[in-house]
């Protein structure tokens, strides 16, 4: 310890119900003594699975309509697109098993105290907030704090997100792909205030760029570098420093999204400009392999 004396820092945290959040959560109990509680938002991964696109004409009917539109020569990259969209989730549950299930953790840690809420400010979740308080929450993959628990740890949440100052909100990873933003593809570990994803950053990673990836390996990597990003603040705190905060001074260009921004069409169009070879070229340009 390098001659000096940690101190406990109790640590609440809050997070999904994926493979991403058991990750989070046994990474940092494994390397943190003060993890008092987690609480799993089960809300988010309802919502994916009871997600279905907004009704929308049956399939050959698009094929047709967009056949006139494009013509017959067409017909080759509109089968590609559908078969990519029906086997995204295949690809989604493949990315998570390489990033998070591999680590070998399959469940939350069983000697930490764990309630599933079905939203983080349920009130179950503001009461084991009270029951535990604790000195800091860390944060990664709930839906958005509200009142009383932002009021009640004012200054003391840090939460893990890619892309900021620039793309708040959902998939950070492919508004930057989508807009060739590549100086965004990092995690950031920010603290979290009343706007969406604007409070304070405290540190951030680069992410190791590779030629086959897209934005949902990217999100795998950035939740990942967040994760540890989380573990090495808790350690600042443990040793009695003062965490940075830096201000998000360029979030006057940035946006925040939301699920729906992403639409089919966007995630085929990005899908195509990778497959093409966007992320290729960006590291050759750059001097990576």
């Amino acid at each position: 310890m390098n001659g000096k004396e940690r101190s406990i820092v109790k640590t609440l945290l809050a997070t999904g119900s994926g493979p991403e959040s058991i990750f989070f959560a046994n990474t940092i109990a494994a390397a943190i003594e003060g993890v008092v509680g987690i609480i799993a938002d089960q809300g988010l991964e309802r919502k994916k699975r009871e997600r279905v696109e907004a009704v929308r004409p049956s399939l050959p009917f698009r094929i047709w309509e967009r056949l006139k539109r494009e013509g017959v020569g067409k017909f080759p990259d509109m089968l590609y697109d559908h078969l990519y969209m029906r086997n995204e989730e295949d690809h989604v549950r493949r990315v998570k098993g390489k990033y998070f299930s591999a680590s070998g953790y399959r469940n939350f840690p069983a000697k930490v105290p764990l309630v599933k809420v079905p939203n983080i400010n349920a009130a179950r979740a503001v009461d084991f907030v009270r029951m535990t308080n604790p000195d800091v929450m860390a944060v990664q993959g709930t839906s958005i704090i509200k009142e009383p628990i932002l009021g009640m740890l004012a200054g003391r949440i840090m939460n893990v997100h890619g892309g900021l100052p620039k793309y708040r909100g959902t998939w950070p990873m492919f508004w930057a792909l989508y807009y060739e933003d590549f100086d965004y593809l990092k995690a950031s570990l920010h603290f979290i205030d009343p706007g969406i994803d604007t409070g304070d950053v405290i540190m951030e990673k680069k992410l190791t760029l590779e030629p086959g990836d897209d934005h949902h390996t990217l999100r795998a990597k950035y939740l990942v570098e967040g994760t540890y990003l989380t573990v090495e603040a808790l350690r600042i705190l443990e040793r009695g420093e003062t965490l940075p905060r830096i201000p998000q001074q360029e979030i006057v260009e940035g946006k925040c999204f939301y699920a729906r921004d992403a639409t089919r069409e966007k995630r085929i169009e990005l899908h195509n400009k990778l497959r093409k070879g966007l992320l290729k070229s960006y590291l050759e340009r750059n001097g990576a392999s």
